[in-house]
């Protein structure tokens, strides 16, 4: 077949065509798409250099912030330490109450707890804020008293007094309650405030709580002749009606109710194989909270001790208490130290007293 010189052009220009298109699908295409990358990727970085060359000139002011900043959050941790440790705080308690001559019928800390805050009606928790109350009856003379404040606050580590009632006794002497409030907060400047007690190390003796370090009146909850503590208060106090704590055990081994009713509170002690163990209860709650029981070292080598820190009824309708039950499932005495209860009403009423010495102070 014959093409002739019209449809040779005919056919050329449709190669032509093709070719193009090919090259354009295929050469030119890919390439525009990769020039449009490249473009891209360097608005970015352009881009990033000049927000870097820009942040190089504000350096110097941004730096002057961030430490105006960290000074003042500095000035602000002042006197709050990075975490509460109850035991060094019964240490430097025992030195101003000593050095003061206060002395102390009972003592009684609460949980450790997150602090609330109220923002915009709000109700939050800040678990970088922890906060540990501490309530404590004490018996001194006016001046002492003034002075064991003034000593307090003097501290470097803050103490705050929440509630203080005084009440005037015999002698010039002055009876009362007072509650202290401790709080730390966790960032890297209460750091290095961290309990600046040097001192405690210097100071006392082995047992800081011995009934003599005080001319023979101090008694303080943690007496080492005592297995386990009571605390009995009204319903107007702030804090729990009822508290019942294993001396010289983490404080989480605290429970507590609180009723204006007597609440059933349950001590039990048991031997097995030469080994002491125990459990309590109080209303619906208990320690250990499983069915187990708990070793022990009792701190009298033929008794256990429970200490029982009560208070006068303050009205009428004041009927808060506790109904003990003590089962003692030992060869040892179980010996009770009521300490300040109502002589007519008595908060704490025993269900039984058999294998019990009770003994009122």
């Amino acid at each position: 077949m014959r093409i002739n010189r019209r449809e040779r052009i005919y056919l050329l220009v449709l190669l032509l065509v093709v070719i193009g298109f090919l090259g354009y699908k295929f050469g030119y295409t890919p390439y525009a798409d990769y020039m449009s990358n490249l473009e891209s990727e360097y608005d970015d970085v352009k881009t990033e250099y000049d927000n870097f060359k820009i942040s190089l000139e504000f350096k110097p002011g941004l730096t002057k912030k961030i430490e105006d900043y960290n000074k003042i959050l500095r000035e602000k941790s002042k006197g709050y330490v990075y975490e509460i440790r109850q035991e060094e705080l019964i240490l430097k308690l025992d030195k101003l109450f000593v050095d003061n001559e206060i002395n102390i019928s009972g003592l009684t800390f609460s949980d450790i707890s997150d602090l609330m805050l109220l923002e915009e009606s709000d109700i939050s928790t800040d678990k970088s804020i922890k906060k540990l109350q501490m309530t404590l009856g004490f018996s001194a003379e006016y001046e002492s008293m003034l002075n064991f404040i003034d000593d307090m606050q003097a501290e470097p580590n803050k103490i705050s007094i929440s509630n203080l009632v005084i009440v005037s006794g015999e002698g010039g002497i002055i009876n009362g309650t007072m509650n202290l409030e401790f709080y730390s907060v966790k960032n890297e400047f209460t750091l290095e405030n961290d309990y600046k007690w040097e001192d405690i190390i210097e100071y006392g003796k082995d047992n800081p709580f011995d009934s003599s370090h005080a001319g023979g009146n101090y008694n303080i909850m943690a007496n080492k002749t005592y297995d386990f503590l009571m605390d009995l208060r009204p319903t107007s106090s702030d804090l729990p009606t009822v508290t019942v704590q294993k001396i010289g055990s983490e404080i989480n081994s605290s429970i507590f109710g609180e009723s204006n009713s007597a609440i059933d509170v349950k001590i039990t002690v048991i031997e097995e194989d030469g080994v002491y163990k125990y459990k309590y209860e109080a209303g619906v709650t208990s320690y250990p909270t499983a069915s187990e029981y708990l070793e022990f070292d009792i701190a009298e080598s033929n008794s256990i001790g429970l200490k029982i820190f009560s208070n006068d009824r303050n009205s009428d309708v004041d009927t808060s208490g506790a109904k003990i039950t003590i089962d003692n499932q030992t060869d040892l005495e179980f010996n009770l130290y009521i300490l300040g209860d109502d002589k007519i009403r008595p908060r704490a009423v025993f269900t039984n007293t058999g294998g019990v010495n009770i003994v009122n102070e």
